[in-house]
């Protein structure tokens, strides 16, 4: 089990984030809104945020690696014009629940007996760590240029050791 090196984990995370809506463009560099043309929607960025460390001697420190998931919807989507671009957020985030779920044939995180139950039941990412969770409120924002297009930013935490 843990630790992996962030590079192992951060390009798990990634092609598991990959999977949780039928995108036509992913990438780990964020580009702003104006910069995504409408045939690259819907779009999937993530960008690696901080980190902190928390020693606990004798034991390896415990890390929390943190990622920005940043999506970008046009009005429509996959499912034509008429499908209001909170129905492809509100998709797109229950895919990403599943994912974030424990998953089959992945055995849990040693330390799930002493973490929060939704952890001890958040994927590992295949055993590369305790686990990862959504962390913190979702934001989306609905009518940005012509009204019908969306964007969601979900924070997640990567829990690991040293």
């Amino acid at each position: 089990m843990p630790p992996a090196g962030r590079e192992s984990l951060f390009a798990a995370l990634f092609a598991l984030l990959e999977t949780v809506a039928p995108f036509a463009f992913t990438t780990r560099l964020w580009q702003s809104w104006d910069d995504t043309p409408p045939a690259e929607k819907p779009a999937m960025f993530m960008t690696k945020g901080p980190e902190d460390s928390t020693p606990k001697l004798p034991l390896p420190a415990l890390r929390r690696y943190t990622a920005r998931l940043v999506m970008y919807f046009s009005a429509g989507g996959p499912q034509g014009r008429s499908t209001p671009p909170s129905t492809q957020i509100n998709n797109a985030l229950d895919a990403l629940d599943a994912a974030l779920a424990l998953q089959a044939g992945e055995a849990p995180s040693p330390v799930a007996r002493f973490a929060p139950p939704t952890l001890g039941a958040a994927t590992t990412l295949g055993g590369l760590c305790y686990g990862v969770a959504i962390d913190g409120a979702v934001e989306t924002l609905e009518g940005i240029a012509d009204g019908g297009d969306a964007m969601c930013i979900v924070n997640l935490v990567v829990f690991t050791t040293a």
